[in-house]
């Protein structure tokens, strides 16, 4: 679908210090013009503060997000670090957000079948036991252009009480506002370890199954594509994640027709809902309960050779 766009070299002035994206945008409200190109990465800038990221914290849930100038792994881009929800506002402790509502397909202008997102996230000593459980980012497709449905592919983050608060990154799709897990338990726990992502610690243990990660810098890329005429018979949303020092290296591929109720005439994605996202109940304060992110990319409609974003330049 479309040809892919050769990546330009980037410097500072045009919002990076590698060429990590072919178009760098401040204002994610423009982001859907940004991706009419197919296979163009667009990365978002991050300032000196919010005005343009979607930021979008609910009031009295406890939430908070800074700018940390510099605090990207290279110290060459600012990175954004959440506090999540320590309070319930009504039944769930709601949004803590950035990005929040980003408009992908410009209103309908744009037909887009497939997506990536690619970031570098960071979780605090102390998020593994005292954070809540997140949806850590998602977008919403629909059957029809230019007109939005509540049809959700969505990344997860999950904790299990009885495995001491160990968070597992996973892929689960929904199609109505209920969560679903995966097909092979009700519980993320009585699944294989081979179906699980990462282990979410306040130290590292890459060796471990799955791999124990800890207050270092990871890239995660989400990539589905909602069409079924490229070599994905029943279409594909995949999560990978990698470590700095390339031992983790971890996929988990989800057909999207392991949701039952899945239409595969939901062909266009529409929104990306926000990263951070949103929150059921609440964590506990303390300084190193946090997680933050930089080199927040999209692509859209990349070419089938290609639909896997490789490792931010340097990382």
């Amino acid at each position: 679908m479309g040809i892919l766009v050769t990546r330009s070299s980037l410097g500072a002035g045009s919002g990076g210090s590698s060429d990590w994206a072919d178009t760098f945008i401040t204002d994610v409200a423009n982001i859907g013009a940004a991706l009419a190109t197919p296979g163009q990465r667009v990365g978002i800038t991050v300032g000196s503060n919010f005005t343009g990221l979607g930021q979008e914290l609910t009031s009295g849930n406890g939430a908070t997000m800074e700018i940390r100038s510099g605090g990207s792994f290279d110290g060459l881009q600012n990175a954004v670090r959440l506090y999540p929800p320590t309070a319930l506002v009504g039944e769930n402790a709601q949004y803590a957000a950035w990005l929040r509502n980003l408009d992908i397909w410009n209103a309908g202008a744009n037909s887009i079948y497939q997506m990536n997102f690619r970031v570098l996230a960071r979780y605090g000593p102390r998020y593994f036991d005292l954070a809540p459980d997140a949806k850590c980012w998602g977008f919403q497709n629909s059957d029809t252009l230019g007109v939005g449905q509540n049809n959700r592919l969505g990344v997860f983050d999950h904790r299990q009480p009885v495995w001491n608060n160990w968070k597992y990154p996973y892929n689960t799709i929904e199609t109505t506002p209920n969560f679903h897990n995966p097909p092979t338990s009700g519980s993320l726990d009585s699944g294989l370890d081979t179906n699980k992502l990462i282990e979410i610690r306040g130290s590292t243990n890459h060796a471990a199954n799955p791999p124990q990660t800890g207050d270092e810098w990871l890239q995660f890329d989400t990539m589905f594509d909602l069409r079924q005429d490229r070599g994905n018979a029943n279409g594909i949303h995949r999560l990978r994640v990698r470590s700095r020092d390339g031992v983790v290296n971890r996929v988990l591929p989800t057909p999207l027709n392991h949701e039952p109720s899945w239409s595969f005439s939901t062909l266009y994605c529409y929104l990306f809902e926000g990263l951070g996202f949103y929150f059921n109940n609440a964590g506990t304060a303390h300084v190193d309960n946090w997680i933050e992110w930089s080199h927040a990319t999209f692509a859209a409609n990349m070419d089938v050779s290609d639909e896997e974003m490789e490792l931010v330049p340097g990382f």
